[in-house]
């Protein structure tokens, strides 16, 4: 399902094109990379308007030139905190994200730490990614259900659709009815 402006009525996506987190002629059901990631957290924050100033000067990990159309939306990820690379000097941009990652990213946001008696049967408390899934569900950021799927790539639209609830975020009824704006 290609994402379009004309036939959205996904809140969550409606907003994500509206700020240029996802461009439309997207696959919803493609896996997102680590650079597109990088740019959809930017992209979602108050740091969208300095993309402009990053300019290109300079690498920021061997596989990241100042060139890249994905260095200002990681040098800001980085520099947030949001995001980091690896200890190889690689951030591998076009990597696919998994979910253990991407929760992972988006419990170093600021939250109020509340516990959860939910668990899911493929996280147990020795997996890394243990304590963000806990933070995830506690939030509610994702549902409980029976697997979380950890290792599996995560789609854009559900990077979308969580990142939303993350940031609180919802389209108003005039731009779900008409798509202006998008």
């Amino acid at each position: 399902l290609p994402v379009s402006a004309a036939s959205i009525n996904n809140t969550a996506l409606q907003t994500a094109i509206t700020l240029g987190a996802v461009p439309t002629g997207q696959e919803l059901s493609a896996n997102i990379t680590r650079g597109a990631f990088a740019k959809m957290l930017v992209s979602f924050s108050t740091y969208r308007e300095s993309v402009g100033a990053q300019g290109t000067v300079g690498t920021l990990y061997r596989d990241v030139p100042g060139t890249s159309q994905w260095a200002p939306y990681i040098r800001i990820a980085v520099q947030q905190g949001w995001m980091n690379g690896y200890t190889d000097g690689t951030f591998k941009p076009n990597a696919k994200i998994t979910r253990a990652e991407f929760v992972a990213i988006l419990s170093r946001f600021p939250h109020t730490d509340i516990g959860t008696d939910k668990s899911f049967a493929d996280v147990p408390k020795t997996n890394w990614a243990y304590n963000a899934v806990q933070t995830a569900l506690a939030q509610g950021w994702i549902s409980a259900g029976t697997n979380f799927r950890p290792n599996a790539p995560i789609t854009r639209a559900e990077t979308v659709t969580i990142l939303n609830r993350v940031l609180g975020r919802q389209a108003d009824e005039f731009t779900i009815n008409t798509s202006e704006g998008i």
